[in-house]
């Protein structure tokens, strides 16, 4: 199959704007297109929604209860695996 130069459009949202700013710089570096940025939670659905990002890069935790969402590797496995599509 051709390689194409076909630039993801990309979603990314970080608590920590220091890496936000990283992951930024490397996925233009790769010649990728960053179409929207976050740091909280809250922006991540209208942003995807919004910019009709191919690709998200989230590094979020929400604050909002009192135990951490962050899921467990198995667990994030699953949901991966699960959202699959293929092109």
């Amino acid at each position: 199959m051709p390689e194409t130069d076909h630039r993801l459009q990309v979603l990314i949202a970080n608590e920590k704007a220091e890496r936000l700013e990283s992951i930024t710089a490397i996925v233009e570096r790769l010649g990728h297109e960053v179409v929207g940025r976050g740091i909280e939670v809250s922006d991540v659905g209208p942003l995807s929604r919004s910019t009709g990002a191919e690709v998200a890069l989230v590094g979020l935790v929400s604050t909002t209860s009192t135990r951490s969402t962050r899921s467990p590797p198995s667990f994030t496995r699953r949901r991966v695996r699960s959202s699959r599509c293929s092109m």
